[in-house]
């Protein structure tokens, strides 16, 4: 739900009398119709008039306490780094970030920008550490961000080497890390600058630091020229660039741009297209009249009625259009015919186990009612970060097992067959008909896996909120992989929400916002065992199963233990999240024969860790190496 900010001003003032200390009332918030545009001159902070980056009001309420105390973190710097001339400052009316890079750096004269640049990356870092060491709370901001963050940045792909390091530079000192691997060449480089930016823990430090990192981005490159504008930080903004707070990114460099494989930008229609999707030649016309060239139009729709020749390109004339069509038509009428068959016999395999193990199984059709859709579109907006992070990461997995040139279907074209079977030609004109494509020899494997939650009555409340959330984020960015995972809920009876070789649809979404905590308890034994079931019927290598639950059993303790050795024994592995720190014991019980790594814990107060503690159990153990 978008924060109206408005209405929480006055509790940002105090944060701003927190964090400034004396005099903090001149300093004011000043609200703008801009979305997410943050900034401070140095005496005023400037913030959005409503902030909706989280669906959760209350997550974007601390969000912008959080980025209220930055700013207001740099105001304090600059009070300290001016002293008593501070005052005359802000009764001259100067732009005190402005006035600061104007003392400190006009002697880097080649690329003021640049330094600018440096040393807001520079205090970004320090102040956001300083602030998370001393509020624990501001750490759990950071890790709602830490997600946006990584893909909100823009690939590195097409830029010069100098936006390159910038960027990377930038990832490093404060995310962590870099998305894309550092070039070997600048590896050193940008671990100097790091380290330098680390170092500086005073803003009376910060022109020292600035200076040495910029003379390293000198000494490697033409600084003279222009730098792009990088997307800032979300919550942050460039207030060195402008004397003025800035209005939005103006920028080269988009957020995210060239990050997305599976997403390129459709080639724009030329002045050549006639926008019926037939290219007109340039000559077109020839110096005819306009009555000539009208003339001509309709000498060519007429052919086209009855002509059904093809044209001397061996294309086929408009007027041919209805055969293909009625052949798309009938590719089309027939995958959906492929489709219910496989749904029906989804249908008669659940069937079949549910006879076997004695346990209902409900096949979950899509809800998207309103409210469901609602919650769905809630869970989308609140974890975009997490879900796009971790979908980068299926997306390279896909790409490692079949390599960068190769396609998806596991081919790779044989240049050396094929250029000397083209050079045969030239010289013999005999054109050999061989395969010029090798067979893929890199890692084939398909993972299959379930994902399980417990939905009985001990999951009311924030619990089956967080369960909830955990299956969207992670059900979403599986999408993207060629895995067949399966998600599933039980309480006295099993759901399946997604079967294992079904393809990820919007409508799945909607059938996990349905999802409520229900009366009865969990069966495990039963629950796995179909699962198991359902997993072996699609195949696949690695296999896992991951159970969220307290694991209070309805059934019998020794039984479920023994399924877990069956189940590993038959090399699928049982993965265990306990949720909630007191019932670890049954956890630790139901796994004992395998080993503690086999289960893992869930603080009640930390849900918000599910998706990343699946993900480390599919590291683990395989499923995303």
């Amino acid at each position: 739900m978008a924060l109206t900010v408005g209405k929480v001003v006055k509790r940002l003032e105090e944060v701003v009398h927190f964090r400034v200390g004396a005099n903090s009332e001149k300093h004011k918030i000043v609200l703008q119709p801009h979305e997410r545009m943050y900034a401070t001159d140095g005496i005023s902070i400037y913030l959005p008039q409503k902030e909706s980056l989280f669906s959760s009001e209350k997550d974007n309420e601390r969000f912008i306490a959080d980025t209220t105390a930055h700013e207001s973190d740099h105001i304090r710097e600059y009070k300290e780094f001016f002293g008593g001339a501070f005052e005359e400052l802000f009764l001259q009316g100067k732009n005190i970030v402005q006035e600061y890079c104007q003392r400190n750096f006009s002697e880097l004269k080649e690329n003021p920008a640049l330094a600018g640049w440096i040393d807001n990356i520079v205090k970004d870092r320090r102040i956001d550490a300083q602030r998370r060491e001393q509020l624990p709370g501001s750490k759990r901001v950071a890790e709602l961000l830490d997600g946006a963050a990584s893909y909100l940045r823009p690939s590195t792909k097409g830029m010069s080497d100098l936006d390159v390091v910038r960027e990377q530079y930038l990832q490093k000192t404060l995310l962590g890390k870099t998305l894309e691997p550092v070039q070997e060449k600048y590896q050193k480089l940008l671990e100097q600058v790091v380290d330098l930016t680390n170092s500086s823990d005073t803003i009376q430090k910060d022109k020292e630091v600035v200076t040495e990192v910029y003379n390293k981005f000198k000494e490697n490159f033409d600084i003279t020229q222009p730098i792009s504008k990088l997307p800032p930080m979300p919550g942050r903004s460039d207030q060195s660039q402008t004397p003025n707070p800035q209005q939005g990114y103006g920028g080269q460099t988009q957020p995210r741009e060239g990050r997305d494989e599976g997403e390129k930008r459709p080639k724009s229609m030329n002045e050549n297209y006639d926008g019926q999707g037939g290219k007109e030649k340039e000559e077109s016309g020839g110096g005819k009249t306009k009555e000539e060239k009208e003339q001509d139009k309709g000498k060519k729709k007429d052919k086209n009625k009855g002509d059904k020749s093809k044209d001397k390109k061996g294309k086929k004339n408009r007027g041919d259009e209805k055969e293909p069509r009625d052949k798309k038509n009938d590719r089309d009428e027939g995958k959906d015919s492929r489709e219910h068959e496989k749904e029906r016999e989804r249908d008669q395999s659940y069937r079949e186990m549910q006879e076997t193990h004695g346990m209902h199984v409900h096949v979950l059709k899509p809800d998207m009612k309103r409210d469901n859709y609602q919650a769905s579109s809630a869970f989308r907006n609140e974890y975009t970060g997490e879900i796009e992070s971790m979908k980068r990461v299926f997306r390279r997995l896909r790409l490692k097992h079949y390599g960068e040139k190769r396609d998806f279907h596991g081919q790779d074209l044989d240049y050396e067959e094929f250029m000397q079977s083209d050079l045969e030609q030239r010289v013999t004109g005999i054109r050999k008909v061989e395969k010029y494509f090798k067979a893929e020899i890199q890692n084939r494997q398909r993972a299959a896996f379930g994902i399980h939650a417990d939905i009985s009555g001990s999951t009311k409340g924030n619990i089956i909120q967080g369960i909830k959330a955990a299956l969207s984020i992670v059900g979403n960015a599986l999408s993207v992989s060629d895995h067949h995972y399966g998600l599933y809920a039980s309480s006295d009876d099993l759901y399946v929400v997604k079967a294992p070789d079904e393809k990820w649809s919007e409508g799945i979404n909607g059938k996990i916002a349905s999802l409520t905590s229900l009366r009865g308890g969990i069966y495990f034994h039963k629950t796995s065992s179909i699962i198991a079931d359902d997993l072996k019927r699609v195949g696949g290598n690695p296999r896992g199963i991951i159970i969220m639950s307290d694991f209070e059993l309805n059934d019998d303790a020794g039984g479920a233990k023994n399924l877990v050795k069956s189940l590993h024994d038959a090399k699928i592995y049982p993965l265990l999240i306990a949720i909630g720190e007191e019932h670890e014991g049954n956890a630790r019980m139901l796994t004992e024969d395998l080993g503690h790594e086999f289960y893992s814990v869930v603080p009640v107060d930390k849900l918000y860790t599910l998706p990343q503690e699946m993900f480390r159990l599919f590291k683990a153990f395989g499923v995303a190496r």
